[in-house]
């Protein structure tokens, strides 16, 4: 049986307040003026940085997302294929390859990426999907490995 003395049961303080302060001083040392030196004055700023903070991260994903369509579609069509047919014959195919590495496939190995184009035109195919008429005209692009 385990004896507890009174000293064992006093609360636990924690850190000290002024290492929250510190903090947001360290935080708040780009700014001028109060923002910088009056802590109350400087947590509105900190926190109003740190929305802006992360509302600049989702955007730079939603940023990074359209730049990788951008560059896959320019590519399938560069090889004849919409980019959503050619996406909808990996998935149904199950290779499953997210947009940034398929997108640096298309960039630094245009013969993988030519493969992957006629399986998936293949597989459309096979299905009985019928492939829409290309409306764009062939337009020669040169790429890294014509180089």
């Amino acid at each position: 049986m385990v004896q507890l003395s009174a000293c064992l049961l006093r609360k636990i303080p924690g850190p000290p307040r002024i290492y929250k302060r510190l903090q947001t001083f360290r935080l708040n040392a780009r700014y001028e003026g109060r923002s910088r030196n009056c802590y109350v004055v400087g947590q509105g700023y900190q926190l109003k940085s740190m929305q802006y903070t992360r509302v600049a991260r989702k955007n730079k994903v939603l940023d990074f997302k359209e730049l990788y369509n951008l560059r896959l579609e320019a590519a399938a069509e560069e090889h004849g294929i919409p980019f959503r047919y050619l996406w909808d014959g990996l998935r149904r195919m199950n290779i499953l390859l997210n947009r940034k590495v398929l997108q640096d496939i298309a960039i630094y190995e245009p013969r993988t990426f030519a493969g992957f184009c006629e399986l998936s035109k293949q597989h459309q195919v096979d299905q009985g999907l019928n492939l829409p008429p290309h409306s764009y005209p062939k337009i020669p692009v040169n790429t890294k490995g014509m180089l």
